[in-house]
């Protein structure tokens, strides 16, 4: 149908059809639209909210540029955003996919409304500030004045809440408890690199509280927040370095790390630090070694050649300036190795990954590009259990990691995976042991009928051995007559032999015939109730031979007795019991 609608319409670079919503308890159909004006709305109108309901061209994606990876909760709409602007979309009214709504997957556990608002606001501000107008009034129409309608009670205590506050700032009275708040919220901004943000709440806070200005805290994180973390990083070296060891002199450390930095091929700054212990304390003049021998050396006649030539200077700028050019062709084998690690081409984006760290090593510190590295290193199956188990212990932080564990372990067994499922809940009794006590009972019945996917044809018993031996013959007969290969042959021998292992262990697979001999033992005890004696003992034997541990049943064993014996001979010896 995609393919139909591509060739009936070859302009469009876009086909939108529709999506089931499927929930645990109810399932419904959600419409997409193909208007750009009303997917910026997705408070009003329904947008493709998941990616197996529309397909696209890559020159489209090509115009676009690649996803966000640093976007987790909208990269999907972002796109649609995009595509939507300036592309040509149909729609189809067919359904072209399910969206189930779990509980494990992003969707069902984010705060959508704050994210599509952010997204769409973003996008505005970029790329298309005309319609920003149109979508703030549409926003707060929708949420503001026609869901809850304007009243004045509302306002009033609105009024009433905000001119106590204006009223505790003027008098003083909660001053204390907002610098409190501004300088928390200063910290937060600081760790997420908004030093002026910071800057200006710490000495608002100051302001609402001078006496705030006395405490070592606000000091230090001011110092903290207006010189930066590298001027900090190096008055700290610098304090070090005066305060340690103690009992050295200041020379002698200014002359150690001068010397070695002179070693180092550091001359400027080795020099200056000489100068400060000559200054310091002039003795140090005499314990430099060979002074003259170190000039001559530096300013020896190739050296001045080589100031003198202007290829020197040349290939020294290009050098300079040599990071730039290859820092945009590691950024081209990056998107290379994407678009092979998105084909399940995972050996040829390691090897590009590595020519692009190798090209451009400052590129190692991109997270983007490590953890595609790693992802492409252990391939698709362990990337994606990885990428599972890192949104299992992200999402959803108001439950511990050994709740989510003990949760996710025992609906693992529920679906049949015993072995998978206790690896998970023995995690979780490590992490927590209380969740020992919590156990769940899971019905083997339940998981057997659920996996039982495998069937055992019924072989046909009226077929003699010789018979079989003959067409064994024919069979193969005809196999060397039609020029059968040997590779053909080799491999239709291992599936003979794979079917027979699985047929042997569908055999002594007790899970599967323990269901079985319940349906068998149910029928039994229809019969007997019916008085079909000879009936309910035919249903019994076999849900015996099924599954022998049955015999221990107490009831069951006893319905045998019952059906062979009889109703009379119960009594009697019921009566003789009695006597």
């Amino acid at each position: 149908k995609i393919a139909d609608a591509f060739e009936k319409n070859p302009e469009a670079e876009m086909v939108v059809g529709n999506l089931i919503f499927d929930y645990a308890d109810h399932t419904f159909l959600r419409n997409a639209e193909i208007d750009y004006k009303k997917i910026m709305l997705p408070f009003r109108y329904m947008f493709p909210i998941n990616p197996v309901s529309y397909f696209y061209k890559r020159s489209l994606q090509k115009e676009v540029g690649p996803f966000p990876l640093e976007n987790h909760l909208t990269m999907d709409y972002w796109f649609l955003l995009k595509a939507y602007q300036k592309h040509k979309l149909i729609k189809i009214e067919d359904y072209l996919g399910t969206f189930f709504m779990n509980g494990f997957n992003k969707t069902s556990g984010a705060d959508n409304r704050k994210n599509t608002h952010y997204r769409v606001l973003d996008h505005c501000w970029k790329h298309d500030r005309k319609n920003l107008p149109y979508y703030l009034f549409n926003y707060y129409k929708f949420f503001y004045y026609e869901k809850t309608p304007f009243n004045f009670k509302k306002l009033k205590s609105k009024a009433r809440k905000n001119l106590s506050r204006a009223y505790s700032i003027l008098t003083l009275k909660k001053n204390k408890y907002y610098s409190e708040r501004l300088f928390q919220s200063a910290r937060s901004d600081y760790y997420v690199n908004r030093r002026f943000k910071s800057t200006s709440k710490v000495l608002s806070s100051i302001l609402f509280n001078p006496k705030s200005l006395f405490q070592r805290s606000r000091q230090s994180f001011i110092v903290q927040s207006t010189l930066g973390p590298k001027i900090l990083e190096k008055l700290k070296t610098a304090y070090f370095f005066l305060t340690t060891p103690p009992g050295l002199p200041l020379a002698n450390k200014l002359h150690y790390y001068g010397t070695e930095f002179k070693k180092s091929n550091k001359f400027v700054k080795g020099n200056l630090l000489l100068l400060l212990t000559y200054l310091v304390s002039p003795r140090f003049i005499l314990k430099n070694k060979r002074p003259l021998r170190s000039i001559r050396n530096k300013f020896s006649l190739r050296k001045l050649f080589n100031y003198l030539n202007p290829l020197f200077w040349a290939r020294g700028l290009i050098n300079f300036f040599r990071f730039k050019k290859y820092k945009s062709y590691s950024s081209e084998y990056y998107i290379k190795a994407r678009e092979k690690y998105y084909y399940h081409k995972n050996f040829q984006s390691v090897f590009l990954l590595l020519f692009s760290f190798i090209i451009y090593p400052p590129a190692l510190k991109n997270i983007s590009r490590l953890n595609l590295f790693m992802y492409s290193l252990a391939g698709n199956s362990l990337a994606e259990k990885f990428k599972f188990a890192y949104h299992l212990y992200k999402d959803n932080p108001e439950y511990t990691f050994a709740h989510k564990l003990n949760y996710y372990g025992n609906e693992v067994r529920k679906e049949g995976k015993v072995i998978k499922g206790n690896f998970i809940l023995f995690c979780a009794y490590v992490l927590s042991p209380k969740y020992i006590l919590k156990r769940e009972k899971i019905k083997k019945l339940n998981v057997v009928s659920e996996n039982a996917t495998f069937k055992i044809p019924k072989h046909n018993s009226s077929i003699s051995a010789p018979s079989r031996l003959s067409n064994y013959k024919n069979h193969l007969r005809n196999l060397r007559s039609t020029g059968v290969g040997f590779d053909t042959r080799f491999k239709n021998s291992l599936e003979r032999s794979a079917y027979r292992i699985k047929r042997a262990y569908h055999y002594f697979r007790y899970r599967k015939f323990k269901a079985q001999s319940k349906d068998l033992y149910a029928q039994a005890i229809e019969n007997y109730k019916n008085n079909k004696r000879f009936k309910a003992a035919m249903s019994l034997i076999p849900s015996f031979i099924l599954y022998p541990v049955s015999i221990f049943n107490r009831n069951k064993f006893g319905l045998m007795i019952n059906t062979i014996t009889g109703h009379s001979l119960k009594a009697k010896i019921k009566g003789e019991n009695a006597e």
